[in-house]
């Protein structure tokens, strides 16, 4: 009979090797986001207004060429937004796109995607929403405070709110982005802390962990 030892180190052994294969087919289009929830409608938008999330850092390998947000049309279709990234410092436009006209409200259609063309890594940016239609629209997002340092502008004039705004790229596997995440893990402004500490981190998980559980139901059979 095997020892309960053996059949643990087998459990976790097994685990592992399904932790890498899930994280090597599982495909993900997210390249980063604010970490805003698109909880209320924060910025409605006349007709030739328009609104920028301002000062966002595109982190390490996270290059995007569309822009997800949630829309609300009260009840209309939605006119058509036009979508500008551009330079925080020179105000230059990178990318552009368009949500055409005629989409339903937030209830029937509760996610917008529009692409816009490849913008940088390692780039500050401001997103912008236009609307460039007859009626009335909203922008989803929450209060001010859901990310910092970036905040919503509508016209120039600060909206002391966030826009919740997803940046996404063609799919890639979760594996292949563990290189993306230690290089965003060594911008903690920590003197210690480096892309080393992450990869340890995940060193520690995989391997330490099993080893101690192993060790502990040994314990226990003595």
């Amino acid at each position: 009979m095997r020892s309960p030892a053996r059949i643990c180190a087998a459990v976790c052994g097994l685990a592992v090797v399904a932790l890498l294969l899930v994280s090597a087919f599982k495909r993900t289009d997210e390249s980063f986001t604010l970490g805003v929830a698109a909880a209320l409608p924060v910025v409605p938008l006349d007709p030739g207004q328009e609104a920028c999330q301002e000062r966002i850092r595109v982190p390490p390998s996270g290059n995007f060429d569309r822009v997800a947000f949630k829309v609300g049309t009260y009840g209309r279709p939605g006119p058509e937004l036009a979508v500008e990234i551009r330079d925080s410092a020179s105000r230059r436009v990178l990318a552009r796109g368009t949500l055409a006209a005629g989409y339903a409200d937030v209830q029937r259609e509760p996610q917008h995607v529009v692409r816009v063309g490849e913008v940088p890594a390692s780039s500050s940016v401001a997103a912008c929403v236009r609307n460039d239609g007859p009626t009335r629209m909203a922008i989803f997002g929450n209060p001010d405070a859901a990310s910092l340092p970036t905040t919503a502008e509508i016209d120039g004039v600060g909206a002391g709110v966030d826009l919740a705004l997803r940046f996404e790229r063609s799919p890639r596997s979760l594996l292949s982005l563990v290189g993306a995440f230690a290089a965003r893990a060594a911008l903690f402004k920590v003197s210690w802390f480096g892309a080393w500490t992450f990869w340890l981190l995940g060193a520690l998980v995989l391997v330490a962990v099993p080893v101690l559980l192993v060790r502990a139901v040994r314990g226990l059979e003595e």
